[in-house]
Protein backbone atom coordinates (compact mmCIF):
# COMPACT_ATOMS: atom_id res chain seq x y z
CA UNK A 1 0.00 0.00 0.00
CA UNK A 2 1.39 3.38 -0.99
CA UNK A 3 1.32 6.00 1.78
CA UNK A 4 1.54 9.81 1.53
CA UNK A 5 4.75 11.69 2.36
CA UNK A 6 3.26 13.18 5.54
CA UNK A 7 2.66 11.62 8.94
CA UNK A 8 -0.70 9.89 9.16
CA UNK A 9 -2.43 7.92 11.89
CA UNK A 10 -5.01 5.17 11.49
CA UNK A 11 -8.63 6.24 11.96
CA UNK A 12 -10.24 4.43 14.89
CA UNK A 13 -12.54 1.71 13.60
CA UNK A 14 -11.43 2.13 9.99
CA UNK A 15 -8.25 0.09 9.34
CA UNK A 16 -7.84 1.27 5.73
CA UNK A 17 -8.19 5.00 6.44
CA UNK A 18 -5.70 7.44 7.94
CA UNK A 19 -5.80 11.11 8.95
CA UNK A 20 -3.16 13.85 9.08
CA UNK A 21 -3.00 16.39 11.89
CA UNK A 22 -4.17 19.06 9.46
CA UNK A 23 -7.35 17.14 8.62
CA UNK A 24 -6.63 15.35 5.37
CA UNK A 25 -8.02 11.81 5.18
CA UNK A 26 -6.05 9.15 3.29
CA UNK A 27 -7.63 6.02 1.84
CA UNK A 28 -5.30 3.04 1.88
CA UNK A 29 -7.55 1.28 -0.60
CA UNK A 30 -7.51 3.96 -3.29
CA UNK A 31 -4.06 5.31 -2.40
CA UNK A 32 -5.21 8.95 -2.36
CA UNK A 33 -6.52 11.67 -0.10
CA UNK A 34 -10.32 11.75 0.01
CA UNK A 35 -12.20 14.88 -1.02
CA UNK A 36 -14.48 15.87 1.85
CA UNK A 37 -17.91 17.35 1.39
CA UNK A 38 -19.32 20.02 3.68
CA UNK A 39 -22.63 20.27 5.47
CA UNK A 40 -24.48 22.95 7.41
CA UNK A 41 -25.87 21.03 10.38
CA UNK A 42 -28.32 23.73 11.46
CA UNK A 43 -30.18 26.06 9.09
CA UNK A 44 -30.16 28.84 11.70
CA UNK A 45 -26.33 28.98 11.46
CA UNK A 46 -25.64 29.07 7.69
CA UNK A 47 -21.99 30.13 8.19
CA UNK A 48 -21.22 27.07 10.32
CA UNK A 49 -20.12 24.23 8.03
CA UNK A 50 -18.45 20.93 8.81
CA UNK A 51 -16.25 18.79 6.58
CA UNK A 52 -17.22 15.14 6.36
CA UNK A 53 -16.00 12.03 4.57
CA UNK A 54 -17.48 8.63 3.85
CA UNK A 55 -15.46 5.79 5.40
CA UNK A 56 -16.61 2.25 4.66
CA UNK A 57 -20.19 3.44 4.14
CA UNK A 58 -20.27 5.61 7.29
CA UNK A 59 -20.23 9.40 7.26
CA UNK A 60 -17.68 10.86 9.70
CA UNK A 61 -16.85 14.47 10.56
CA UNK A 62 -13.22 15.27 9.79
CA UNK A 63 -12.66 17.35 12.96
CA UNK A 64 -13.77 14.39 15.07
CA UNK A 65 -11.43 12.00 13.22
CA UNK A 66 -8.50 14.38 13.79
CA UNK A 67 -9.25 14.76 17.49
CA UNK A 68 -9.73 11.02 18.06
CA UNK A 69 -6.26 10.10 16.78
CA UNK A 70 -4.13 13.20 17.36
CA UNK A 71 -5.43 14.55 20.71
CA UNK A 72 -5.80 12.85 24.06
CA UNK A 73 -9.39 13.19 25.24
CA UNK A 74 -10.04 13.95 28.92
CA UNK A 75 -12.15 11.27 30.57
CA UNK A 76 -15.27 13.45 30.80
CA UNK A 77 -14.96 14.81 27.24
CA UNK A 78 -17.86 14.03 24.97
CA UNK A 79 -17.43 16.20 21.89
CA UNK A 80 -14.93 18.17 19.85
CA UNK A 81 -15.16 21.94 19.50
CA UNK A 82 -13.66 23.90 16.61
CA UNK A 83 -11.99 26.87 18.33
CA UNK A 84 -12.23 29.50 15.61
CA UNK A 85 -15.75 28.34 14.64
CA UNK A 86 -14.50 27.91 11.06
CA UNK A 87 -15.04 24.21 10.87
CA UNK A 88 -13.48 24.05 7.45
CA UNK A 89 -10.09 24.17 9.23
CA UNK A 90 -10.08 20.88 11.19
CA UNK A 91 -6.43 20.90 12.29
CA UNK A 92 -5.12 19.90 15.72
CA UNK A 93 -4.34 23.49 16.76
CA UNK A 94 -7.93 24.53 16.05
CA UNK A 95 -9.70 21.79 18.06
CA UNK A 96 -10.48 21.14 21.72
CA UNK A 97 -12.28 18.37 23.56
CA UNK A 98 -15.14 19.55 25.78
CA UNK A 99 -17.61 17.99 28.19
CA UNK A 100 -21.28 18.65 28.82
CA UNK A 101 -20.42 20.83 31.82
CA UNK A 102 -18.26 23.03 29.55
CA UNK A 103 -21.22 23.82 27.29
CA UNK A 104 -24.24 23.61 29.62
CA UNK A 105 -26.04 26.84 30.47
CA UNK A 106 -25.56 27.95 34.11
CA UNK A 107 -29.09 26.90 35.10
CA UNK A 108 -28.57 23.26 34.10
CA UNK A 109 -27.47 20.78 36.79
CA UNK A 110 -23.89 19.67 36.39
Amino acid sequence: MMMPDVEVRKCKGFPHHFVTEDGRVWSGRSGRFLTPSSITPRPEYPDQRYLRVNLAGKTRYVHKLVAEVWMEAPEEASRVRVLDRLSLTPNVGNLAWESFKDIAPPNVSR
